[in-house]
């Protein structure tokens, strides 16, 4: 586990802030299930230690929070919270 941004030695992306609303809940939703302090919007979900039982604790967690239903095999296919959030239902 990190505790901020500067410590990701082992992501390979930068860390990006969340820029609305939207990418925020669902960063904290990746973060809380991951079990991560901080997960940036470009931050791949299998590099964050995700895995088929972690993405279906997203997908409750969404619907939960946010309303919306999808599929498991969505948290794969828009594998960071930019790509999620674009796809997600308005």
């Amino acid at each position: 586990m990190f505790t901020d941004a500067s410590d990701r030695t082992e992501l390979t992306t930068p860390y990006v802030a969340p820029r609305d609303e939207r990418e925020r809940l669902l960063a904290e939703i990746w973060a809380n299930v991951l079990h991560r302090d901080i997960v940036g919007i470009e931050d791949h979900f299998m590099e964050l230690g995700g895995d088929s039982l972690t993405a279906v604790q997203v997908v409750l967690e969404i619907q939960e929070r946010m309303g919306i239903e999808i599929p498991a095999w969505f948290i794969f296919a828009e594998a960071t919270v930019s790509a999620l959030a674009e796809r997600l239902p308005r």
